[in-house]
């Protein structure tokens, strides 16, 4: 049975291989080819004069056939709606099977009568609405589109536990379970040497962000705004990582317009079997962002014991505590909030406090055993769906 995974996007693609930054082969043959013979990716692509091995990881492999679009700016495919939709159509066309992370996927699957399922990493709404002027425009038809597709998916996989369901129900089988990919087992020794680090009585604090550096509503700037806060305080010894693909020219020129450029350092991709070394070099994650589904980012920090501070966005209140919750709704405030919850976690006995139990929690709640394990069977069930 050849299944058609439907993807967001965009890979890259450099010399007939496709790379990213989260999707290794590896994951993509363990996580959909036990269930299924052939695996089909659909999704955009950007072409790549360099070779990006050094930073992402390849995602086709010999088991693993992609077929994708040209990558376009918002506008081009919201103008060129109808050729979107017969792309999506003519590559699903002779597969068995489709999963999709998008409403296209479904909505091609439904009209050529195909067993398929919705998988939901985040809100369409809130990517759209703060994304631009344009995003506002589009928000809402998009947002109801794809609230009408998930209600009407006959099998429905949600990354968080409330939030994408509460806000997109849906009739179908349904079930919560994050697709974050934490280690086997939690290494106690990384938490102690965190505690220990932390101790030090002179040190650089270095805050981090995993996450696309050239999307505006990702919030990086209220990070850099932040850092402005605290240096105008006499506090400069702050130094913020920026991890993730994009040009980090804007970012840049920010934090030069704010007179703390000689405190960002810009990672750049990191692929993802390296990125536990980096949370391991962070002292404070902070997720700024205006929407989330239920980020990964930040259960993979909680896992290695990183403190973390992030807007109430999405399913973000179902992972950090209440009180390094930052509020979205007035934006303006948002550096101040950052600001108030770094004073209080530069304190080693908070930190510490906080530190334990992010790494019980993320590797309690979110240990790979355990959600393997809720995958395997809510893919096996649509497995059989599909046979019959």
């Amino acid at each position: 049975m050849k299944l058609a995974l439907v993807l967001n996007g965009p890979f890259i693609e450099y010399g007939g291989h496709y790379y990213s930054q989260d999707w290794p082969g590896t994951v993509l043959e363990m996580r959909y080819l036990k269930w299924f013979d052939e695996l089909v990716v659909v999704s955009r692509e950007r072409k790549s004069a360099d070779d990006p091995s050094g930073k992402l990881v390849q995602s086709d492999s010999d088991r693993i056939e992609f077929r994708c679009m040209k990558e376009k700016s918002r506008i081009s495919r919201i103008l060129g709606r109808k050729s979107e939709s017969d792309f999506f159509m003519n590559a699903i066309a002779d597969c068995d099977a489709v999963i999709s992370r998008g409403w296209n996927g479904a909505k091609a699957a439904r009209k050529q009568n195909k067993k398929y399922m919705m998988e939901i990493v985040g809100c369409v709404w809130d990517a759209y609405w703060n994304h631009s002027l344009l995003g506002k425009a589009v928000a809402v038809p998009n947002f109801l589109v794809q609230k009408k597709e998930i209600r009407i998916s006959p099998y429905v996989l949600y990354v968080s536990r409330e939030f994408l369901q509460n806000r997109y129900p849906t009739n179908g089988i349904s079930a919560g379970i994050s697709d974050v990919a934490l280690p086997e087992e939690a290494d106690v020794g990384i938490l102690d040497k965190r505690i220990y680090r932390i101790h030090e009585s002179t040190r650089k604090w270095i805050l981090g962000t995993a996450a696309a550096i050239n999307v505006a509503y990702k919030g990086q700037r209220f990070v850099v705004d932040a850092l402005s806060i605290l240096k105008e305080k006499g506090v400069n010894n702050f130094e913020y990582w920026l991890a993730g693909s994009g040009s980090s020219e804007a970012i840049e020129a920010y934090a030069k317009e704010k007179g703390v450029f000689e405190n960002i350092k810009v990672i750049g991709s990191v692929p993802h079997d390296k990125m536990f070394d980096w949370y391991d070099a962070v002292d404070i994650y902070i997720q700024p962002s205006l929407t989330e589904g239920l980020c990964r980012s930040l259960v993979e920090a909680m896992s290695r014991g990183i403190p973390c501070i992030a807007t109430d966005v999405g399913g973000n209140p179902e992972l950090v505590d209440a009180e390094y919750l930052v509020s979205y709704k007035d934006k303006m405030n948002i550096p101040n909030g950052i600001v108030k919850a770094l004073e209080r976690l530069v304190n080693p006995e908070e930190y510490e406090v906080v530190s334990r139990s992010n790494f019980k929690k993320a590797n309690e709640n979110y240990n790979k055993e355990y959600l393997d394990s809720r995958r395997e069977a809510f893919y096996t069930e649509f497995r059989e769906y599909c046979n019959k």
